[in-house]
């Protein structure tokens, strides 16, 4: 996980390694262990930061409409299996949110989806909670 994340923050911000990181975190995240909770979540915000940084306008979002979907399903994934450490970083999660807005005029039926999907899922956690 370690290795995906650096190659995706530092050389290659290519969807198919937050791919790669959905699918790893889909397979651990049920597991009780804090330690690698923690390494999962410590993932998780660093790619949101590079993310973030190269989904910084509603262009941005048309130009990498593969990042916005692979992203916002990597949270949604996080928000139905360990919702309350993600939801601790008031941060990180206010600036995904507000991020995800131009995602809401995407012509790119998967990305507007996954981003719609988000949305729902933040919603549904507070309705129930």
């Amino acid at each position: 996980l370690q290795l995906m994340t650096d190659l995706y923050c530092e050389r290659c911000p290519q969807s198919s390694f937050l791919y790669i990181v959905w699918t790893f975190v889909d397979e651990c995240m049920h597991s009780q262990q804090q330690e690698q909770q923690q390494m999962l979540m410590t993932s998780l915000v660093r790619i949101a930061r590079c993310t973030l940084q190269a989904l910084d306008s509603e262009e941005s979002f048309r130009e990498r409409p593969y990042i916005v979907e692979d992203f916002y399903e990597l949270f949604v994934l996080f928000l139905r299996k360990s919702p309350q450490p993600l939801l601790a970083d008031d941060a990180l999660m206010q600036r995904v949110f507000e991020r995800a807005m131009d995602g809401l005029n995407l012509d790119h039926k998967s990305a507007h989806n996954a981003v719609c999907n988000f949305y729902r899922e933040v919603l549904y956690f507070a309705d129930t909670h």
